[in-house]
């Protein structure tokens, strides 16, 4: 594959990536037209019922600081990235609505997190999906395998399956054992999101794919 059809394959998480930098680029603008010092203080100065519009409405892709969506971009580019290769820009974008959305609303209707922004929850789930993608991918080339190729395609999943979920796992635990408010779990809820959102893709190699054991050992 050429350059540009590797970017072809990666364009979903890419204009994703730039959408944030692009709302966190108008963030810092308000903030100076408005005399802030900085994003983290001007948000931290909105009323109730702004935070709440801005969690329901942008709130998964504002950030706080420049590390905040720094840290975001780089699991996003890694784990969504891997996940577009693997499924395609439209389900990423799917799990990236269901896991930014559902635990923003999910945490405004039962503790009041109105304070928790940010694309965390949607890192937090993609970490989770890709681990259950890699999981898929993994145990599909070696079941296949017949060859020193298809060895090296299902080594190349075990990344994403092994620190996909390890991150996920770590994130749902911390926040079970040390609960530190709507930011903490925010988190948790974007991974569990995610696990549940990505649970259907093993199904979808089997059925709509119409994929099967036998096909597998056939080297499909």
């Amino acid at each position: 594959m050429t350059y540009k059809g590797s970017l072809r394959k990666l364009r979903g998480v890419l204009v994703l990536a730039g959408f944030l930098i692009l709302i966190y680029a108008v963030e810092r603008v308000a903030a100076t037209l408005l005399g802030f010092p900085n994003e983290r203080l001007m948000l931290e100065m909105l009323n109730v019922e702004q935070k709440r519009l801005l969690v329901l409405t942008i709130g998964p892709f504002v950030h706080r600081g420049v590390s905040h969506i720094a840290e975001n971009l780089v699991f996003l580019l890694i784990f969504g990235g891997y996940i577009e290769w693997q499924v395609g820009w439209r389900k990423l974008y799917l799990y990236c609505v269901v896991t930014g959305y559902g635990a923003s609303w999910i945490l405004l209707l039962t503790i009041g997190g109105v304070g928790a922004v940010g694309a965390s929850s949607i890192t937090s789930g993609l970490e989770a999906v890709a681990g259950i993608v890699g999981f898929v991918r993994v145990v599909e080339e070696l079941l296949s395998v017949n060859s020193g190729v298809k060895i090296l395609r299902g080594v190349a999943h075990v990344f994403p399956f092994v620190i996909g979920l390890g991150f996920a796992a770590s994130t749902i635990q911390a926040t079970t054992v040390s609960p530190t408010g709507p930011t903490q779990a925010i988190h948790a809820i974007g991974a569990l999101l995610g696990i549940t959102a990505a649970a259907y893709y093993p199904l979808t190699r089997l059925v709509t794919e119409g994929y099967s054991l036998n096909q597998v050992h056939k080297g499909m």
